[in-house]
């Protein structure tokens, strides 16, 4: 009985977080002007739909307001406060033993205007502020930088499976054709049945290859379909072929440029001035503090007009605070230092990442090179083998291997491609040059 209750609830807690709303669908996806799902999709235009689909862009945009609230608020201390007033109040007591009950009414109306013309660490509260605002563009700049490397390395594992998927078929419209050829010649006589069967162990591992492709690039689109914020459901396809974008310039050139234009690096840079604005600000608040102000008053009262003006000055000094003002300096003393030590690590790692990054370019220029020579080589060799059999000077297994030979050489020529543009876009990335063309904010 216990169970069938339990039972019962669970299910009605069910009901009742389904009811709520609480595993409502996602909402559809938003497709810029201008493209079209059913059509192939390059690069740009995959960047275009990740930028409006991620919630990454729209994490970082989220901290540029709070941070352009934040600074703002920095600058309302310093600038004049107009406040309007007015108030109604009605005042009755009752009659007692011995005296007359009373009825009062008072009216007020204010117009006052406050200004605090300066305060002890108040421009420095408002520098930190305003660098910490910087900081968090440039934060978003590092995450749209980021988002685009992870769409532009999607795109180039989905073109290099598109293309694996491709040498497959090839391989198994290959081996169909030599199966065909043999079944030719042995209904000829010019060729043993026993011909047959290395044709058609081939094309039997051909075709499975095939279908091990083909599901490969479908799991690879649907990847790329995570990395633009699509979901799941639906087809895309890739355009154009894996190409041979022209390599980078100099090591020591790329270096400098990434610690000049990465927007990560930028945005500790500025962390660093807002972290230093704060020292100041709490050495400062250790005493004294002067502060300026002034105001002037315009009202009426029950009647009275009137109008004051006044201002003051006054300077504080905390004779004892029970450590808090040091506590606060070595507080901001130790943000300092850990952000000119995070600046200092992420230098130490651009470099590093640019380095590997340009190493490993190379090195898949290189391959290419050798790729091409190997498949070109592969092709002839399979075309003299093939001649052979045919004219009874070679065997079956020289075909067989020939052939195997040269699907290896062009699935190795897909991968060469695929590998340098990986490396090449990893290199502009850390460098912190744009992958595509720059997209609106």
């Amino acid at each position: 009985m216990a169970s069938r209750k339990a039972l019962a609830g669970t299910l009605l807690l069910a009901a009742l977080v389904l009811s709520s709303g609480a595993w409502a669908q996602p909402p559809a996806p938003v497709i810029p002007p201008g493209i079209d799902l059913e059509k192939p999709l390059t690069l740009p235009q995959l960047v275009q739909i990740a930028m409006v689909n991620s919630p990454n862009p729209r994490i970082a945009e989220a901290g540029i307001r709070s941070a352009d609230a934040a600074l703002m608020l920095a600058r309302a201390a310093l600038l004049p406060d107009l406040k309007a007033d007015a108030n109604l109040t009605e005042y009755r007591s009752l009659p007692t033993s011995g005296a007359l009950g009373g009825q009062f009414t008072t009216r007020t109306a204010e117009l006052a205007l406050t200004e605090t013309f300066f305060q002890s660490g108040l421009r420095q509260q408002i520098e930190a502020s305003r660098a910490s605002a910087r900081a968090a563009r440039y934060g978003y700049d590092d995450t749209n930088r980021t988002l685009i490397l992870t769409v532009a390395q999607s795109y180039y594992t989905a073109l290099a499976a598109v293309g694996l998927a491709e040498v497959a078929m090839r391989a198994v419209a290959d081996s169909q054709l030599h199966l065909d050829v043999v079944d030719a010649q042995i209904s000829a006589g010019t060729s043993a049945k026993s011909d047959r069967y290395p044709f058609e162990v081939q094309l039997a591992q051909a075709r499975l290859s095939a279908i091990t492709a083909e599901n490969t690039a479908k799991t690879s689109l649907t990847s790329l379909k995570n990395a633009i914020g699509l979901p799941s459901t639906g087809i895309i396809h890739v355009s154009q072929a894996l190409g041979r974008p022209p390599k980078e310039g100099k090591l020591p050139d790329l270096i400098q440029e990434a610690y000049d234009q990465r927007p990560d690096a930028k945005q500790l840079n500025e962390q660093v001035k807002a972290a230093q604005q704060n020292l100041r600000v709490a050495e400062i608040n250790a005493g004294p503090v002067l502060t300026v102000a002034g105001g002037a008053n315009y009202g009426r009262y029950t009647g009275v007009t009137g109008d004051t003006w006044q201002i003051s000055g006054g300077v504080s000094v905390p004779i004892f605070d029970s450590g808090r003002s040091k506590a606060a300096i070595d507080s901001a003393r130790a943000s300092l230092q850990t952000a000119q030590e995070t600046l200092r690590s992420s230098q130490l790692n651009i470099s590093a990442q640019v380095e590997a990054n340009y190493l490993d370019m190379v090195a898949a220029d290189a391959a290419i090179d050798a790729a091409e020579s190997a498949y070109q080589s592969a092709k002839v060799s399979l075309a003299v083998a093939e001649e052979k059999y045919k004219a009874g000077l070679g065997t079956v297994i020289d075909v067989t291997d020939a052939e195997t030979q040269f699907e290896q050489t062009d699935a190795a020529k897909v991968q060469a491609y695929y590998t340098y543009n990986t490396s090449l876009a990893a290199l502009k990335a850390s460098v912190g040059r744009p992958l595509v063309p720059a997209q609106p904010k």
